[in-house]
C-alpha cells in the first residue's frame, strides 16, 4: 500500500484599471474605463489518494478531493469623455459580485503489467471548475458610493455562472518493444461535462460585454494513440493521431434553438503528427536537425449567443527545426 496526501491554500488580492478608448465611433462614450479593488480569491482543499498492489502486477487506485472557492470583486464601470472622471459629465456604475462555490472530486482506478514493458490501465474520474461572475451589477447595490441603476442591473442568471464540472473514463495501454526502441500509447476516453463554461461577446441592456455562461451539457469521446521509433542511434521518428468527436449534449443559448449535436469549438474531428529528428555528435556537443507536420481537419467557431457558426477549413502546420 502507498499513499500521499495533502491541503492546499490559495489567497490572492489584486487591484487593476482597464481602459478602452476612442469609442465614440461606435456611437459609445469615448472612454469606458473598469477600475476594481479589491478582487480577491481564495481556495482551499484537502486531498487525499492511495494505490494498493491487488496481485503481482495489479494495482487498485482511489482518492478524494474537497475544494472551496470564494471569489469576489469591488469596483465600477465609468463612461467618460476624458481619460479622467469629472463628477459633473461622467457616469460611474457599480461592478461588483461574489460567490462561492464548494465541490468533492475523486478518482478510481485500475492497472496491470501484461509485460515487463507493457501497461494497461483504466481510470474513472471527476473534476471541477470554480465559477464566477461576470462585469455588471445587482440590482439595489450600492458600494463606497456608487449604485446599481436599475436599467443597467443584471439578472442573477447573467452576473454569475456556476461550477463546470466533468467525468472522465479513460483505458489504455503503453508499450515498449523491438528492444525498448520503439513505444505505443493509445487511449479511449469519454468526457460527461455538465455547465461548460463557455465565454463570448454579447449585447446586454444595449452594451457590448464579454460574458461567461454555461452551457447544459457536453460530450467529448475519442482516441489518442503516439509514440517514437529509434530508427537509426542518430534518427529517431515520432507519430501521432487523435479521433475525436466532441459536441454539445444539451445548450439553448437563446433560451429557443438547441444546440444539442453542434460540435464544441476547436475540436477537429482528426489530427496526424508526423516528425523525425537527426542527431550528429560533434566534438562538445550534438547537432539535432529535424522536421514535424501536423495534418489538422476542418473544426468551429462559434457565437452561440448570436447563432453564429464558422468553419476553419482543414490545413497543416509543418516545422523545420535546427538546435
Amino acid at each position: 500500500l502507498s499513499a500521499q496526501g495533502g491541503v492546499y491554500w490559495f489567497r490572492e488580492r489584486a487591484r487593476d484599471v482597464y481602459y478602452l478608448r476612442d469609442l465614440q465611433a461606435f456611437g459609445l462614450p469615448p472612454y469606458y474605463v473598469f477600475g476594481n479593488d479589491p478582487v480577491q480569491s481564495r481556495s482551499k482543499a484537502v486531498f487525499g489518494q492511495a494505490t494498493y498492489r491487488l496481485a503481482d502486477g495489479l494495482r487498485a487506485t482511489a482518492g478524494a478531493r474537497y475544494t472551496e472557492d470564494d471569489k469576489s470583486r469591488t469596483g465600477y464601470i465609468g463612461y467618460q469623455g476624458t481619460p479622467t472622471f469629472n463628477a459633473a459629465t461622467d457616469l460611474r456604475e457599480l461592478n461588483a459580485g461574489s460567490i462561492s462555490t464548494n465541490k468533492t472530486t475523486w478518482p478510481l482506478g485500475l492497472d496491470y503489467d501484461v509485460a515487463p514493458a507493457t501497461l494497461v490501465y483504466g481510470s474513472i474520474a471527476t473534476g471541477y471548475k470554480a465559477g464566477g461572475f461576470n462585469d455588471g451589477c445587482a440590482a439595489g447595490d450600492s458600494r463606497g458610493g456608487i449604485g446599481c441603476p436599475a436599467a443597467s442591473a443584471l439578472p442573477a442568471a447573467s452576473l454569475t455562472y456556476r461550477p463546470e464540472t466533468v467525468r472522465a473514463y479513460e483505458a489504455g495501454v503503453k508499450t515498449r518493444f523491438w528492444d525498448r526502441r520503439a513505444s505505443l500509447n493509445v487511449a479511449v476516453f469519454h468526457y460527461d461535462y455538465r455547465n461548460l463554461q463557455l465565454s463570448n461577446e454579447v449585447v446586454v441592456n444595449g452594451r457590448p460585454r464579454y460574458e461567461t455562461t454555461n452551457a447544459g451539457q457536453a460530450a467529448i469521446r475519442g482516441l489518442e494513440a503516439d509514440g517514437q521509433v529509434l530508427a537509426t542511434r542518430a534518427d529517431s521518428v515520432t507519430y501521432a493521431l487523435t479521433l475525436l468527436d466532441a459536441h454539445y449534449a444539451s445548450y439553448a443559448p437563446d433560451g429557443v434553438h438547441s444546440w444539442a449535436g453542434v460540435k464544441l469549438d476547436r475540436t477537429p474531428a482528426r489530427t496526424l503528427s508526423l516528425g523525425w529528428e537527426h542527431r550528429l555528435h560533434l566534438a562538445g556537443g550534438t547537432l539535432a536537425g529535424g522536421v514535424g507536420t501536423r495534418a489538422i481537419a476542418s473544426y468551429r467557431r462559434s457565437v452561440p449567443q448570436a447563432g453564429l457558426k464558422y468553419r476553419v477549413p482543414g490545413h497543416t502546420e509543418s516545422d523545420l527545426d535546427l538546435g
